[in-house]
């Protein structure tokens, strides 16, 4: 009798151990997308990727990892280093299951980007990106691309300084592109349109990035202008005019 009652309390004790260390298991788990601010908000790039950038310009970063399961006693403490080719450490920071951070490379050439991470001790699989810098080019403007007009056929195309016949009333849709040079992720574009009538009141206006979309009405007869405006790292680009005349 006194035997199984210290074998029940084994097998007792076992169990509940057994539960304990199930319930708080803690493993790894997988990281999010590096998101990198570039001039028309984030490029976003998955583990292993390659990454284009101009280093006159500082490259700030935002990732995330969660372990297994997702709880608050499985948290991820995480770090980052950003080394030369040849393994110096430039700058390196720690985090939590959010990870953040940025540097400035000083040189044309190929670096690594890592982010390390641990779930309650252990050690996890790590994120690597390379970054190929360039230095000796900066961002610069670049071109338009033909202006796409949606048109009951399909889209009617029109390059910078064309006149576009349209009727009253029936709304315009439009879409282009702007690429400044070089193209990468470090040198995006920023945009801007309005349309204006003959007399200069703004009609309608809006915002974009390297790809620029949207539509208006116009009201009567008349001559118009549909102005397209890019900016590249802060420097103002030539814009695209088009004449707009409704008959």
């Amino acid at each position: 009798m006194h035997n199984n009652k210290v074998m029940k309390k084994a097998l007792f004790l076992l169990l509940v151990s057994f539960i304990a260390n199930c319930s708080f298991a803690c493993e790894c788990g997988i990281w999010g997308q590096l998101l990198v601010k570039v001039p028309a908000g984030s490029a976003r790039y998955d583990c292993g990727s390659t990454i284009e950038w101009n280093c006159n310009q500082p490259l700030s970063f935002t990732n995330t990892y969660q372990c297994t399961p997702n709880n608050a006693s499985c948290q991820a403490k995480t770090t980052w280093e950003v080394k030369t080719a040849a393994g110096v450490i430039l700058k390196s920071g720690i985090g939590t299951s959010n990870l953040s951070g940025g540097f400035n490379l000083p040189s044309s050439g190929s670096y690594t980007l890592t982010l390390n991470t641990n779930c309650n001790g252990i050690i996890c699989k790590p994120c690597v990106y390379t970054i190929i810098a360039n230095c000796s080019s900066s961002c610069e403007c670049g071109t338009w691309g033909q202006l796409l007009v949606r048109v009951p056929s399909g889209s009617a195309r029109y390059d910078c300084y064309s006149q576009i016949n349209w009727k009253t009333n029936q709304p315009l849709s439009f879409t282009c592109t702007y690429q400044c040079s070089p193209k990468n992720a470090g040198c995006q574009a920023k945009t801007t349109w309005e349309v204006k009538s003959a007399a200069g009141a703004v009609i309608k206006s809006g915002t974009g990035t390297s790809n620029l979309n949207d539509g208006f009405n116009l009201p009567s007869n008349g001559i118009y202008s549909l102005t397209l405006n890019a900016n590249c790292n802060g420097i103002m680009c030539k814009p695209c005019v088009y004449k707009i005349v409704i008959q």
